[in-house]
């Protein structure tokens, strides 16, 4: 049985486990590397020229199987081509990105984490999995740094594993401080799937961690069918008379839930995850009016975005593919540039792991494109969380904006961890 203080941390996975829930598994254990080359780059703004061996960095993309993420490596390379022709690579040397592709499961994740662990070319690994703790472990076995996905608590207390991605935790801290802090709301109405999880332990979890923003549950939660119509569901959370509704819903099913919002004629502001920040649900409209918290300004629209940065890598160097302009695309492409910026003043391929680790435990940055400010370390004992700020979106017809940015003080929920 899971200890109490581990069932408390099941609130940093709450997201994951709700893309997950509908999803199968895989036998197959891919795992096979593959180097990328540059993209198209005749609409570039020329920077110093790279020449001379390529700096090595590794990614483990998840993309093979029923829970896919193909805009990992898209965003990886973007970011890789992107680095080469305008920052002038790694001191003067070509950025080169890895790529080993992965399924679903922890074997497969092992697999590429003992090739990049047994490649001293690899200086830095990108952990792009929902399995990050399979390849993370067996990375820093070896002493090789790893910038992950934010998924469980080893992602941010594991020395040498740093997570330029708010995960979970913070996303939901975040959105309910947005709730309390900006909305003025003093009670919310929670609507999760229908599953033993997320009613016994989501639920309660997510209680906790609001009351540290005194904000409380008006009612209790209300639970959504996994298929079919959910305007009963909707219609229960409405006459709870609630100051803001948060749905916990995830791809199409974001659509059915906005459209019952709209029938029953709710007028409460409407909080949700992230999982309803894809480019379809978004160019529905159905989410007009909404908020929704995000890990960064990736699914916002071209023109909304605080800077166009961020929109000419995906244009110039991503070829324009729409899957960027989301989370994990952001995560790819910023991660990227943050492995490229710490190798830079470390030397590259003459850096040491140590030196590595020790420059990104000292990393700050303001402007990495569509981020928020991030920097390490993060506050005992969430050392590696080095993203502790919460992108807030607002709806409007078919396109995102950026609402805010709420941080997040991590180190005052750590009673969450506690048994």
């Amino acid at each position: 049985m899971r200890n109490a203080g581990r069932l408390r941390w099941l609130i940093a996975v709450f997201v994951l486990a709700l893309i997950a829930a509908a999803c199968g598994d895989d036998d197959d254990t891919g795992g096979e590397a593959t180097t990328t080359t540059a993209g198209d780059t005749s609409e570039t703004t020329e920077g110093p020229s790279v020449s001379g061996d390529p700096v090595k960095i590794g990614l483990i993309a998840q993309e093979e199987e029923l829970i896919a993420y193909p805009e990992m490596a898209v965003g990886a390379v973007a970011g890789q081509d992107y680095v080469n022709a305008e920052l002038g690579g790694v001191g003067g040397a070509p950025l080169e990105v890895e790529v080993c592709t992965v399924g679903d499961t922890p074997e497969s994740v092992v697999t590429c984490a003992q090739e990049f662990a047994n490649n001293d070319e690899i200086k830095v690994v990108l952990m792009g999995t929902l399995n990050s703790g399979a390849g993370n472990e067996v990375l820093v076995g070896v002493g090789k740094p790893v910038l992950s996905l934010n998924n469980d608590i080893p992602d941010i207390i594991t020395e040498g594993v740093w997570a330029f991605d708010p995960g979970a935790l913070v996303l939901a801290a975040g959105l309910l401080k947005f709730a309390a802090e900006d909305l003025g709301a003093s009670t919310y109405a929670l609507m999760i799937p229908d599953d033993p999880f997320y009613v016994d332990v989501i639920a309660p979890l997510l209680e906790a961690l609001a009351g540290t923003y005194n904000l409380a549950p008006g009612g209790n939660a209300v639970t959504l069918p996994l298929e079919g119509d959910p305007t009963a569901s909707v219609t229960a959370a409405n006459d709870i008379g609630a100051d803001v509704l948060i749905p916990i819903a995830n791809g199409p099913q974001c659509i059915t839930v906005a459209e019952a919002v709209s029938s029953v004629g709710v007028t409460t502001p409407v909080v949700t995850v992230d999982t309803c920040m894809t480019t379809e649900v978004i160019s529905s409209g159905a989410l007009d009016g909404w908020f929704s918290v995000s890990v960064c300004e990736g699914p916002v629209a071209p023109d909304q975005r605080s800077d166009d940065t961020y929109t000419k890598i995906v244009n110039t160097y991503g070829g324009g593919d729409p899957t960027l302009n989301s989370s994990f695309g952001c995560w790819a492409i910023a991660n990227t540039i943050v492995a490229a910026d710490v190798l830079t003043d470390t030397g590259g391929n003459a850096a040491s792991a140590d030196e590595i680790n020790v420059a990104i435990g000292a990393y700050s940055s303001s402007s990495i494109p569509a981020y928020p400010p991030a920097s390490c370390p993060g506050p005992d004992p969430f050392v590696g969380a080095c993203l502790r700020t919460a992108t807030i979106l607002k709806l409007s017809g078919s396109e995102a904006a950026l609402e805010t940015f709420v941080d997040v003080d991590v180190e005052t929920l750590g009673f969450l961890l506690e048994g």
